[in-house]
């Protein structure tokens, strides 16, 4: 996984969600969204909060364009 040798704890966090059956999750803090998009490409339902208005922007360029 390129993820895990970059991201660690991305690999950790869906590891211990592959555990669990049918929920919701919510990302505090979300940044560019990263974590979020792997959740939900992992097949949870998954939420992003950020405060930030510039990450807001920058992470609905990076998903949506």
């Amino acid at each position: 996984w390129i993820l895990y040798k970059a991201y660690g704890f991305f690999y950790l966090i869906l590891i211990f969600l592959s555990e669990l059956n049918q929920i919701n999750v919510l990302v505090p803090g979300s940044g560019l969204a990263r974590l979020a998009f792997e959740i939900a490409a992992s097949g949870f339902k998954c939420q992003g909060n950020e405060f930030s208005l510039h990450m807001l922007m920058a992470s609905n360029f990076i998903l949506n364009k």
